[in-house]
């Protein structure tokens, strides 16, 4: 039985700095893309069973990493006053022709951190503006 299953450490994320060519975002360990479309309950009075009709969409994507102390990207795209342009690629550079993009506003979560115990680290979350299309 052939499996679809991958690992997800070779992906590689993308991110405009507000404006201009995205680039990619190095050191990232952590990785999600969730989707969300609420459910809104339209049931009159009086009726037994429940109706529902489908929301908006939306999605968010939330990232963590190794500190960079060489780039400033993150940090960059999260005071633009314009939307960043994103992509991921869940299979890396073994198949760049599947992908997830869309525009999101980038919300760096944290700048930095590290102790004595552990590495330094970063993380960011981008919260869609717009659809999010998968190729």
């Amino acid at each position: 039985m052939s499996s679809n299953a991958i690992h997800g450490k070779g992906a590689i994320v993308y991110l405009s700095p507000g404006s201009g060519a995205a680039v990619p975002v190095s050191e990232q360990v952590d990785w999600a893309i969730d989707y969300d479309q609420p459910l809104v309950d339209v049931t009159p009075l009086n009726n037994t069973w429940k109706s529902f009709v489908k929301g908006l969409s939306g999605w968010t994507g939330v990232f963590s990493g190794n500190y960079d102390s060489t780039s400033s990207l993150l940090w960059t795209a999260s005071t633009a006053s314009t939307k960043s342009n994103f992509y991921l690629y869940p299979l890396g550079s073994s198949d760049m022709s599947k992908y997830y993009w869309g525009t999101a506003w980038i919300i760096l979560g944290k700048i930095a951190a590290g102790s004595t115990t552990s590495k330094a680290g970063s993380s960011f979350k981008a919260t869609g503006d717009g659809a999010l299309s998968v190729i």
